[in-house]
């Protein structure tokens, strides 16, 4: 069975970060070996602005609960796209949790009461576990115009202000846990973003090789919160702090029936009054129970996108109405695909077509009527969704981001295209005038027959609340 697309890129991540003596049997699908190995290699040496404190074990806040009623489970449109499931990845090898640092208890009183922002927002997920290593690997299709080390305080502040110059409001950067150097970065990257008025955001890693129970999840998502919420430089929306769950199905079990019970247990005892948002990744709607908004990671395998997260936008309205409430819908956008280099047995690539397939996704994403939109990715080397600048694009893809952000948010402004519709399933396409003079693409280009079967769910299948 092949890993999961994002399971051995995650681990060559965990690798780039914690030693490269077992770099290469990751990509020669060998992983045990080499996580043993890093996970006892001594963290990179960074300078950082801000001092870690001493590691000891966390102290968690008590917070009443208030219980969340089951929904039934929306069953499948017919006659609709519906995307093939991927197979089960293989199962990461457990390692310890990593001690966390020590953090106060949460206040949400004064949390809630602090800056916040609303209205539309342009996310960009990000993923700061690069070093020099990660440059001369052979498994990236393209290359930054400037390689970097992601810990390097002035790369953070280099992206930071590109991506603000292109029109993104947050980074949601990849987070494997406490105590190990991605929480290093996103605590060092935080005053940087504050500095400049932009925000970041935990994307929680729910198949991290250092978290391998649903007890390990309660402290992690405690810890995160009360180390990050009440920061300057985090997103909070309309006085709660945000969280993104990537690949949420992979929470495990322990004795519970399926994820959603899972996450109802997690939720229940880390925030159990909603005080937060949750906002999950994938295509099972039946999440939105326990979360609050739900985004997909992917449309690279779609032959229409246009169609598929039209379909997306409708399950998300279609479940809230259900649920009587509100949830956020975050439309995705991408450049394109292509993880031919790691070697994955089920490697495809989806053409950029000099650009043309981005501004598809951003039509079809802006007709859709999101909450948010979030690009995938800032800086996904292996699998070659990196809008940063390149050596292959250059500025290409920050320029086009600028554009089409500036006329999406005018257009919902000034009332050329509607606000998002929370809780009804009925959509409406923009204007033209809302999509920033992006070419419409009425259908995808035309696949290679022998090609169509790549495009499927992959890092896209997910699960919910």
């Amino acid at each position: 069975m092949g890993k999961s697309i994002r399971l051995d890129r995650l681990l060559i991540g965990v690798l780039a970060l914690l030693g490269s003596a077992a770099l290469g049997q990751v990509i020669a699908g060998d992983p045990e070996p080499a996580l043993a190995a890093s996970a006892a290699a001594p963290l990179p040496a960074t300078s950082s602005p801000t001092r870690t404190a001493t590691r000891v074990a966390i102290q968690t806040p008590t917070i009443s609960r208030t219980s969340t009623p089951r929904p039934t489970n929306t069953p499948r449109s017919t006659n609709t796209l519906s995307p093939t499931r991927t197979t089960t990845p293989t199962r990461t090898p457990r390692l310890p949790t990593p001690t966390p640092t020590a953090v106060p208890e949460l206040n949400w009183t004064s949390i809630h009461a602090l800056p916040s922002r609303s209205g539309p927002l342009l996310v960009a997920y990000y993923y700061p576990w690069y070093d020099a290593r990660t440059w001369t690997s052979r498994i990236t299709p393209d290359q930054p115009a400037q390689p970097y080390i992601s810990a390097d305080p002035a790369v953070m502040e280099r992206h930071i202000g590109q991506a603000q110059g292109a029109g993104i409001d947050v980074f949601n950067v990849a987070w494997l846990g406490p105590g190990n150097p991605t929480d290093a970065n996103l605590a060092r990257m935080l005053p940087i973003a504050a500095a400049h008025g932009f925000d970041l955001t935990v994307g929680f890693e729910t198949d991290s090789p250092f978290l391998s129970s649903q007890s390990d999840f309660v402290q992690a998502l405690r810890y995160a919160l009360a180390r990050y919420a009440a920061q300057p430089g985090y997103l909070r929306y309309e006085g709660k702090p945000v969280l993104f769950f990537w690949r949420p199905r992979a929470i495990p079990l322990d004795g519970l029936e399926n994820p959603v019970a899972a996450w109802h247990a997690v939720r229940d005892a880390v925030d159990p009054n909603g005080d937060a948002i949750w906002i999950a990744e994938g295509d099972r709607f039946e999440f939105l129970e326990v979360f609050d908004g739900i985004y997909p990671y992917s449309v690279a395998w779609s032959p229409d996108v246009d169609q598929t997260l039209r379909l997306y936008a409708a399950r998300t309205r279609r479940q809230a109405e259900n649920l009587n409430t509100s949830k956020l819908w975050v439309a995705g956008v991408m450049p394109g695909y292509d993880d031919r280099l790691t070697g994955r047995s089920d490697a495809f690539t989806r053409d950029r077509a000099t650009g043309r397939f981005y501004g598809e996704t951003w039509r079809a994403a802006v007709g859709t009527r999101p909450d948010w939109i979030m690009i995938v990715s800032w800086n996904e080397w292996v699998e070659g969704t990196q809008i940063e600048p390149s050596r292959s694009y250059g500025n290409q893809y920050l320029n086009t981001t600028r554009a089409a952000v500036s006329a999406w948010k005018s257009a919902v402004a000034d009332g050329r295209a509607a606000p998002p519709i929370r809780g009804s399933p009925a959509e409406a396409a923009p204007p033209e005038a809302a999509v920033g003079g992006i070419a419409r693409q009425d259908q995808p280009e035309a696949l290679p027959s022998e090609n169509r079967a790549l495009y499927r769910p992959r890092s896209a299948n997910c699960s919910t609340r």
